[in-house]
């Protein structure tokens, strides 16, 4: 900013000596038109206004020491103030000065607009350089390089030119509410947004809270049915297999006491016969014993009886009867013992033939029973395997059914955690996003404030100047502001507050009838 001043200062020196040479007898105080036909008025001592490349119209320049050069339209109050291509520039102040500043506005001691179109500097030694459409308020405020900003401080080391005893940044105090999207808002309101921001924030941590109750309730509820659906598998299975097993065991224990009862059965009988074979067998020997023994008394008695009369008849003969009498006896000894043994030999095949058949019956009959048993048997194992086999594709059914509910749940609960994820980084960016809310509306209900706390224009003088402070809890603003009433009827004022990081402005007319 000080090359550019130098520039400026030695265009200007460039000016004042081609003026001086034109008005050598200039008068120390000039009043009138300029040029004579211009529609200008110049109040000063040793200043001027001169149009290098034209006529000069349409000028006021009030001052001494001052110059306007190649500034047409433009207004000009203060001692030493300097105005250089500026066209429809206001400057007011003790050694003010614009300088390639179409449509600036330079207020304030020493205040000043370079090279910057539509811009406003108001402040002692408050300066604009390189800019478009910016505002720089308050003492030594410094806009430099930007262009649409309002500066309500000096800025941080090494930004603009350096005024000593400017603040870097200030405070704006008693901000109205804003109503409408564009207007500034008060730290009261802020506080109304953050606290409703809290209370959604509040409100947001008890929906996520519940969500995250209902998500553990659906978690243990989806627990429950797992387990109790892999219980309810488990038991299933187990239960139809203790029934198959019991079905099994008992079929087999059926098939067993048939069989045992068969074999009793069986044995029972074969035995009934047996008995009854030897039974008869001993009473037939029984018998034949008994008429063998009756049979040899009788014989016995007979041969007795012959041997007695045979030796009382004739002791003569007993030689020869008794050898005839004993080849009778051996021959009825051996024919009786003949006749035993052929009558032995006649039951005992009997009794085998008997015996052969009662064992083939009871052989067929056995092995019938064995057949029937081992059919029965097998129908039975048969009817089991398909019993088991389709228990076994209804309980495989049931994990595969169960399986898929499990994957189900999980990919559900994959979903619920990925949500809840996303909701808590939602509300981490949520709570970024207040906080920065909450800082730009203090700072602009500082601002609020201290353009709240300026003063209207009276009709007591042409020109006044203002300036107040605000504040809102640790944020700060200052305002200034400008009035001029150019008729009875017509007045305007314009007015910028800053504050923190931000600033505000405000500008109005006012007619009066």
């Amino acid at each position: 900013m000080l090359k550019r001043r130098d520039a400026f200062l030695k265009k200007s020196a460039l000016a004042v000596s081609v003026a001086l040479l034109l008005s050598a007898q200039a008068q120390a105080v000039l009043t009138g038109p300029v040029d004579g036909n211009s529609s200008s008025l110049l109040i000063g001592e040793n200043s001027f206004i001169t149009n290098l490349t034209g006529t000069v119209n349409n000028t006021f320049l009030l001052g001494g020491g001052a110059f306007n050069l190649d500034s047409p339209g433009s207004l000009q109050f203060g001692s030493f103030s300097e105005v250089y291509n500026s066209p429809h520039s206001v400057t007011l102040g003790r050694d003010a000065g614009q300088a390639e500043s179409k449509y600036g506005v330079a207020i304030g001691k020493s205040a000043e607009v370079f090279n910057s179109q539509h811009s406003v500097a108001i402040g002692g030694w408050a300066g604009i350089e390189n800019s478009s459409g910016s505002v720089a308020l308050g003492h030594g405020s410094q806009v430099s390089g930007e262009n649409n900003v309002v500066s309500v401080g000096a800025g941080p080391e090494g930004y603009g030119k350096s005024v000593k005893g400017a603040p870097e940044t200030r405070r704006i105090i008693n901000v109205s509410d804003g109503i409408n999207n564009t207007d500034a808002a008060t730290v009261g309101q802020l506080n109304e947004r953050f606290d409703d921001a809290q209370v959604f924030l509040l409100q947001t941590n008890e929906r996520i809270d519940e969500t995250d109750k209902r998500l553990s309730t659906v978690h243990a509820e989806l627990s429950r049915d797992i387990i109790a659906g892999t219980s309810a598998a488990v038991t299933y299975t187990d239960v139809t297999a203790l029934a198959l097993q019991d079905e099994i065991k008992d079929g087999t224990n059926k098939v067993r006491d048939e069989l045992k009862s068969q074999g009793d059965s069986l044995r029972g009988e074969i035995g009934g016969v047996y008995r009854d074979a030897r039974a008869h067998t001993d009473s037939q020997v029984t018998a034949v014993r008994d008429e063998l023994k009756a049979e040899g008394d009788s014989l016995r008695g007979e041969i007795g009886g012959v041997y007695r009369d045979a030796r009382a008849h004739t002791d003569s003969q007993v030689t020869a009867v008794r050898d005839e009498l004993s080849r009778d006896i051996i021959a009825g000894t051996s024919a009786a013992v003949a006749y035993t043994d052929a009558s032995s030999l006649a039951l005992q095949d009997e009794i085998k033939e008997k015996a052969d058949e009662t064992v083939q019956v009871s052989r067929a009959y056995t092995d019938k029973s064995v057949r029937d048993a081992r059919k029965e048997a097998k129908s039975q194992a048969e009817h089991l395997s398909d019993v088991l086999v389709k228990n076994r594709a209804q309980t495989d059914a049931a994990i595969a059914s169960n399986t898929a509910a499990i994957r189900n749940n999980s990919h559900r609960l994959d979903l619920t955690e990925a949500w809840q994820k996303m909701a808590t980084e939602r509300m981490n960016n949520m709570q970024e996003q207040i906080k920065e809310n909450r800082k730009e509306l203090r700072e602009s209900a500082a601002q609020s404030a201290a353009l709240a706390g300026l003063f209207q224009p009276y009709s007591v003088g042409k020109f006044n100047a203002t300036a107040a402070v605000g504040g809102y809890r640790d944020e700060q603003a200052i305002a200034v502001g400008v009035g001029y009433r150019f008729t009875e009827n017509v007045a305007g004022k314009v007015a910028v507050a800053a504050g923190g990081s931000s600033a505000s402005w405000n500008a109005g007319v006012n007619f009066e009838f």
